[in-house]
């Protein structure tokens, strides 16, 4: 039991810290490309996670097997 708990927070915490590292990086790409480029605001943590949430679910590229 105590091996179960202890995967299913590692598998949490890796999610976690995947999940913090693409919204600081899209962060950090919009903040430096798109403001040069286009005159946008930069912005937030919050923003870049959901933007990349976005596009993720827009730009599905997951091929199905079955």
């Amino acid at each position: 039991m105590e091996k179960i708990v202890v995967t299913v927070l590692g598998a949490f915490l890796l999610i976690l810290v995947c999940a913090t590292f693409t919204g600081v990086f899209v962060m950090w790409l919009w903040d430096f490309a798109v403001t040069a480029v286009f005159g946008l605001p930069e912005i937030r943590f919050v923003h870049a996670w959901a933007l990349t949430a976005l596009c993720g679910i827009l730009f599905n590229t997951r091929v199905s097997t079955k």
